[in-house]
């Protein structure tokens, strides 16, 4: 079976794989205790690898590349009204963290083969 980094939540249609997934639990999409608040964080919790972790964060990054095969990124931050407002945190979140990624598959070995 195909392993599988997924940087957001993963759908019906990842099927077939060993899915990772690294997301920081933001409270504002999630709550204050995931465990009990998050409908969508306990509907994958027992059938994934989780990784609280940020796209933001270098290292957490090296921590979930090792034996993946695929990556299915999508920008992180999400909120479209708050992100005029908290400009610098949404592009920390979403083109930083992309450009983090980038840059490590461009410069550091790994088994990706396709994201």
């Amino acid at each position: 079976m195909p392993d599988l980094l997924v940087r957001t939540w993963p759908g019906k249609w990842l099927k077939g794989y060993a899915i990772t997934v690294l997301d920081n639990l933001s409270p504002q999409i999630h709550g204050e205790n995931p465990d009990e608040d998050s409908g969508l964080f306990k509907s994958i919790k027992d059938q994934v690898t989780f990784v609280k972790g940020s796209v933001t964060e270098k290292n957490d990054w090296l921590k979930v590349l090792t034996d993946q095969d695929v990556i299915v990124h999508y920008a992180a931050a999400t909120g479209t009204g708050q992100s005029m407002y908290e400009v610098e945190n949404y592009t920390n979140v979403n083109i930083l963290g992309t450009a983090i990624m980038l840059d490590l598959l461009t410069n550091v070995k790994h088994n990706i083969k396709k994201w």
